[in-house]
């Protein structure tokens, strides 16, 4: 960044900052380049989206709780985020855009970040996204109500994605599917054998009882004995021919899952 860059950019009329991933011994960072010509760089600040049990989303603090491994995943992330206040170089607009009409140069919060990369990750970048906006969101309370607020950046995410959902709409409901994904395939979420009980028993309650066409009779017995409480998550259950089925808790939650398109 300092020796290509940042002078590169500058010779071209861009100001330039640079943030590097929180703990990490890589190169590897964010930057943000404002063309000076038409915005001036107020302020940065630096966020880490490593989320501790004292920056959890409020909303999100429940599912923390039950999840030992996702909260020790999130709490141990490098992710970082920009915030930048901006301003015009020169006055411009009127009215109840974000100036007053006198001439006075408007603002714009922009966040910049890359949220976690792990594909299965839904959930952590549905949580990124979400810690990200209550930053906005307190830093926004000391500016004029008109401030626009832009977030750009790598989003590893779609359009079907709960972290686009949340930008686009606001809100994420707790039965969205990217939970269950995100509890079932993302390492950390199943770091100890007690998540990944308490994964495969939150799977069958999502799931209920009406998903009576797996075509695998001992994983349905298997999901019969999750849903029923009767497996401790850490056991076997018996078949439909009595057999043990090794895959009771994580593995069968996981199959049944995917066969019923809730994992992408």
């Amino acid at each position: 960044f300092e020796t290509f860059w940042a002078p590169s950019m500058r010779q071209l009329g861009f100001s330039c900052v640079y943030t590097s991933k929180a703990g990490a011994t890589s190169s590897e960072g964010l930057a943000a380049f404002v063309r000076t010509g038409a915005l001036e760089m107020v302020e940065m600040r630096e966020v880490s989206l490593a989320i501790g049990p004292s920056g959890a989303p409020a909303a999100a603090a429940p599912l923390l709780d039950s999840h030992a491994g996702t909260r020790e995943g999130v709490r141990r992330l490098p992710t970082v985020a920009q915030l930048l206040l901006l301003r015009e170089a020169a006055p411009g607009g009127s009215g109840g855009d974000g100036s007053s009409g006198s001439g006075e140069r408007r603002h714009a919060l922009v966040a910049n970040t890359h949220l976690y990369f792990s594909n299965p990750a839904m959930h952590v970048r549905l949580l990124q996204t979400a810690a990200l906006l209550e930053e906005m969101d307190s830093w926004a309370e000391h500016l004029p109500a008109a401030t626009p607020r832009i977030v750009a950046g790598d989003l590893n995410a779609d359009a079907s994605d709960a972290a686009i959902k949340l930008l686009t709409t606001g809100r994420v409901e707790a039965g969205d599917p990217d939970w269950l994904h995100g509890a079932l395939n993302w390492a950390p979420s199943l770091e100890l054998e007690e998540a990944a009980g308490v994964a495969a028993r939150q799977a069958a309650a999502t799931l209920g009882a009406g998903w009576d066409a797996v075509g695998d009779a001992e994983v349905e017995a298997a999901w019969a004995r999750l849903a029923d409480g009767s497996d401790d998550g850490v056991g076997v259950a018996a078949g439909a021919d009595g057999a043990a089925c090794p895959d009771a808790t994580f593995e069968g939650a996981r199959r049944v899952a995917r066969e019923h398109h809730l994992l992408r």
